[in-house]
């Protein structure tokens, strides 16, 4: 006999059938047009290499001589300004360098601004209106948003589009997931919630922009190719789970029943059904009296929170400032992007490798460590190689530490959701996602240690990831262990009881 939510849907419904396909194919294909929007503002603000050019008239020779001087902005009446680059960015177009250069970073910064309070705000939002409208209200922001940024004509413009870019894209990223699982068995969640659309989505913004080097187009071409994720939306049904724990148990019990006709199912019990939902959610108000405070209350939480902390910090920071740092990198941008994606695809295979062969702890050292390698091999060649050799070796290892560090981010989400008890694992999990998010929104200042010296975010970066894998040495294992349903269990030894075992399945993805 079922005996938890999650079985009876299962049982009546299936684990992942037709219904399932559709519902996760809407929620997963939205993330690839999100990745483009997000990570569009590294494109639309890049700065290109560029120089000051002048003209002289040399009398002697009755000849004229071209100077050309890198980055120099002493301008002269007879000086013309030229852009090495074949892509129109917003730099290009408002001349937002030398005085100027500070606003394409703080733009950047911005739209990161946007992504904390939309994943804040949307997932309380998610839970008083339902998933279904916090997605279709976050894929109109984005939309209205590129708009705004397509249409723009100064960068006081842009960089109010961008907050609501972030925040737009902030909020379909908390609730997404969320809205997809609640309707898929267990063995399917991992398969779902991993699934690489955002590698996807970075490899295809690559060939947009290869094909479209103009900002405003893409900003128009985002926007279009958010419109039909609106429409698919308007067909998908909304969560049954959601209805039933807010006094709308007639449309909870309807929805149901369609699924269950679209995966030839017999009706579900719905007797058994609310009275399950009405004990889960008496059990959820109990343990809702955790906030954020009470991390750091319990002694047992406390170390694990500024501990954990400190590791998603240096994973939002490292992770955005090279993502979005992409433009300041030698060759071409649209390649790099695509490099890019296609190490997102491979990320999943390496965390689940890595997990299986060290364990989620010494896999994420492991994993860090070669990030830190790679990182600091960069200011390695910056003292020891010629220019040309180091804007070569610093493409490649820049786009292998990425790599490393998302593998290791990967291991870090689960890790996460393992180490906290389930009372207050939501709680917890939240928390460390905000300081990620802080981290972003101070990624771009990465720009500005760069224009110093090209490898200073290099070196900071690898410092920074190296002190992390020392602070994770300082946590338990958590893999092949049950995981703990209240505070202290973990530190006691306690048995965990049966319904911990089961929820050692969830997955809870972070991006």
């Amino acid at each position: 006999m079922a005996t938890g939510y999650q079985e009876v849907l299962t049982s009546s419904i299936g684990s992942f059938g037709v219904a399932q396909f559709w519902i996760s194919a809407a929620s997963i294909t939205p993330k690839i047009t999100t990745a483009i929007s997000m990570i569009m503002i590294g494109f639309s603000s890049s700065e290109p290499k560029w120089y000051r050019e002048n003209v002289v008239f040399n009398q002697t020779t009755n000849s004229t001589i071209v100077n050309q001087y890198a980055k120099s902005c002493t301008f002269g009446v007879n000086d013309t300004l030229n852009y090495n680059t074949p892509f129109e960015t917003i730099v290009t177009e408002w001349r937002l360098i030398c005085d100027e250069s500070f606003i394409p970073t703080t733009i950047q910064t911005t739209q990161m601004v946007g992504v904390l309070f939309g994943s804040a705000s949307f997932g309380q939002l998610g839970d008083l209106i339902g998933r279904k409208y916090c997605l279709q209200i976050s894929q109109l922001l984005q939309i209205i948003a590129l708009l705004i940024q397509g249409l723009s004509y100064n960068w006081y413009m842009f960089i109010c589009s961008s907050f609501l870019l972030g925040l737009g894209a902030g909020g379909f990223l908390v609730v997404t997931n969320i809205y997809m699982l609640e309707f898929i068995g267990t063995k399917w969640r991992t398969l779902c919630a991993t699934f690489p659309a955002w590698g996807m989505g970075v490899i295809l913004f690559g060939a947009l922009i290869k094909a479209l080097p103009n900002w405003r187009h893409m900003c128009y071409l985002a926007a279009a190719l958010n419109v039909p994720m609106v429409c698919i939306s308007l067909f998908t049904p909304r969560s049954p789970r959601w209805l039933f724990t807010n006094g709308k148990a007639e449309q909870g019990k309807e929805a149901l029943v369609k699924l269950a006709k679209q995966n030839k199912n017999e009706t579900p019990d719905f007797v058994l059904l609310e009275k399950l939902i009405d004990e889960e959610t008496r059990k959820e108000k109990q343990s809702g009296s955790y906030t954020y405070m009470s991390l750091f209350k319990f002694s047992s939480t406390r170390k694990k929170t500024l501990l954990l902390s400190y590791v998603w910090f240096c994973c939002g920071f490292s992770y955005y400032g090279l993502t979005l740092g992409i433009g300041t990198l030698s060759g071409d941008m649209a390649i790099n992007y695509m490099f890019m994606g296609i190490g997102e695809l491979l990320i999943t295979l390496v965390v689940i490798g890595s997990a299986k062969l060290f364990g989620r702890k010494y896999g994420s050292i492991i994993l860090f460590v070669l990030s830190f390698l790679t990182s600091f091999s960069i200011t390695i060649s910056y003292f020891t190689t010629s220019d040309e050799t180091f804007q070569s070796v610093m493409n490649w290892l820049a786009l292998l530490s990425r790599f490393f560090l998302a593998a290791a981010w990967g291991q870090v989400i689960v890790y996460t959701a393992e180490i906290y008890p389930t009372v207050i694992r939501s709680v917890g999990y939240g928390f460390v996602s905000v300081i990620a998010r802080i981290g972003g929104i101070v990624a771009p200042q990465n720009k500005i240690l760069f224009n110093q010296s090209q490898h200073l975010p290099f070196t900071i970066n690898g410092v920074l990831i190296l002190i992390s894998s020392l602070v994770i040495l300082m946590l338990p294992e958590t893999m092949n262990s049950p995981m703990a349903d209240y505070i202290g269990e973990n530190e006691e030894g306690e048995a965990c009881n049966e319904e911990s075992n089961k929820r050692s399945n969830q997955v809870i993805p972070f991006n």
